[in-house]
């Protein structure tokens, strides 16, 4: 018998989880809400430090959200 490979393992749990997801039922709108706004935020974040802009993580949330900027810092 030979012995799983790190990989086997890591998809096997990844399998396991994928089971225990779809036996939960679709997601409530509202939580959908949330990851989609999540993503949005990491996905501006690391999109703009790919391009050299310093905002923090915290700081593009609070651009996106509520349109604050940190002092010394342009929306721009």
């Amino acid at each position: 018998m030979e012995k799983p490979t790190a990989l086997a393992e890591i998809l096997e749990k990844i399998d396991a989880n994928k089971a225990l997801l779809e036996n939960r039922g679709p997601l409530k709108d509202v939580y959908t809400e949330q990851i989609d706004g999540q993503y949005r935020i990491l996905n501006t974040y690391t999109s703009n430090a790919i391009e050299g802009n310093s905002f923090s993580l915290l700081e593009t949330k609070l651009w996106l959200e509520d349109g604050v900027t940190v002092e010394g810092k342009t929306r721009t």
